[in-house]
C-alpha cells in the first residue's frame, strides 16, 4: 500500500464521447499524488481507442486494463485489485471531478481517524438544462435511509467516494450481484463500521446521459429487494412500501400528464398515505436542489463551460 497515495478507479464501457472530459478532470486535480485505473468492460464502440490516445499525448503513467463485458460492479472490483493507493476514488466514465475534489477529500480523512468513507456534495446536469441542480447531504445516516427507500438523492458514492482501502479489505468490495445499487450497498455497510464524511463542496459534476444503469427500472427494483431482505429491520416494510409507491409514480410521469393526473386523484380517494408522503418527498427534494442549483449556478456554469461543455 503507498501511503497517501489516491487510486482512482474508472469502469468504462461505451463512452467515448465522454470519456476525455471525465479524464481530463481526474488529471486537473489539485491533488498530485494519485494514479488511475480505467477498466474497459467490453466497450464496443471508440472508447479504448479515446483513452489511449489521451495517455500518451498526456505522459500519464496511468493503466488502461480490460475484461470481457461482466457489468460495471465487476469493473470496480478489478481496478481496485489493480491499484495500490492507500485511498480509493470511484468515479464514473461520464462524471467530472471539480479540481479540489480529491485535495479536500483526502484533508478530511486524513483529519478524522474515524472516518472510513468521504463524500461531497454534487451537481446534476444534462446537455439541455440550463441551471444544474445541487445535492448537499448534512446527516450520512439520514441519507442512507432516504437512499434505500428512495425519498431523497443517493450518495453519489460510486462516482464520488474517498474510502480507505484497508476498510475495504476488511469488509469486502463491491457487492457483484449488484448492478445498480452496489454503492448504495457499500455505503451501508461502511456505515456500520465507521465514520461517514460529508463535504458542503461541491466534489462532483454528475451527468445525465443515456445507457446509465440508473435509469434500468427492473434492474434498479431487483437491487431495491435485495437490499430490503439484506438489511431488513423493523422499518423493513415501510421501506419496501416507500420503494413501491416511487415506482409507482415513476411510472405515472413516463405515461404523460394525463396519466399523472389520474393516479395523483386516485392516489388522494385511496387515501394513500405512503405514495403522498413519497410524492411530498420527490417534490421538496427537486424544489430543494433548484434553488441551491439557481444559488450556485454562475460557479457550476462556469465549471461546465470550462470543460467544453456549453450551455
Amino acid at each position: 500500500m503507498n501511503k497517501g497515495k489516491v487510486s482512482v478507479v474508472i469502469p468504462l464501457y461505451n463512452k467515448q464521447t465522454y470519456i476525455e472530459q471525465t479524464l481530463r478532470s481526474v488529471m486537473e486535480q489539485t491533488y498530485r499524488n494519485l494514479e488511475c485505473v480505467i477498466v474497459d468492460d467490453g466497450s464496443t464502440d471508440e472508447s479504448v481507442e479515446v483513452v489511449k490516445k489521451f495517455i500518451q499525448s498526456n505522459r500519464l503513467s496511468w493503466s488502461l486494463i480490460s475484461q470481457p463485458n461482466s457489468g460495471q460492479t465487476k469493473a470496480r472490483n478489478l481496478g481496485i485489485l489493480n491499484s495500490d493507493g492507500e485511498f480509493v476514488a470511484f468515479l464514473d466514465s461520464d462524471d467530472l471531478w471539480a479540481p479540489n475534489k480529491i485535495e479536500l477529500q483526502v484533508q478530511a480523512i486524513e483529519k478524522d481517524q474515524k472516518s472510513v468513507l468521504v463524500l461531497s456534495a454534487y451537481a446534476i446536469f444534462s446537455e439541455g438544462d440550463s441551471i444544474p441542480r445541487i445535492v448537499r447531504h448534512r446527516k450520512s445516516k439520514k441519507m442512507n435511509s432516504r437512499w434505500i427507500d428512495m425519498r431523497g438523492f443517493g450518495g453519489g458514492l460510486e462516482s464520488l467516494g474517498l474510502v480507505r482501502r484497508k476498510v475495504l479489505n476488511q469488509i469486502g468490495f463491491f457487492d457483484e450481484s449488484l448492478s445498480t445499487s452496489s454503492g448504495l450497498d457499500l455505503s451501508l455497510r461502511l456505515q456500520k463500521i465507521g465514520k461517514t464524511t460529508l463535504l458542503r463542496d461541491i466534489g462532483l459534476y454528475y451527468r445525465i446521459s443515456l445507457g446509465q444503469w440508473h435509469a434500468n427500472p427492473d434492474a434498479l427494483k431487483q437491487d431495491l429487494n435485495t437490499l430490503s431482505e439484506k438489511y431488513s429491520d423493523s422499518a423493513s416494510g415501510r421501506t419496501s412500501r416507500f420503494q413501491d409507491a416511487y415506482f409507482f409514480w415513476s411510472a405515472a410521469r413516463l405515461k404523460g400528464s394525463r396519466a399523472f393526473l389520474g393516479a395523483f386523484v386516485y392516489t388522494l380517494l385511496s387515501f394513500n398515505l405512503i405514495r403522498l408522503q413519497m410524492m411530498k418527498s420527490l417534490i421538496l427534494r427537486n424544489f430543494y436542489s433548484r434553488i441551491c442549483g439557481w444559488i450556485e449556478r454562475k460557479k457550476t456554469l462556469a465549471f461546465l463551460n470550462s470543460m467544453g461543455i456549453r450551455r
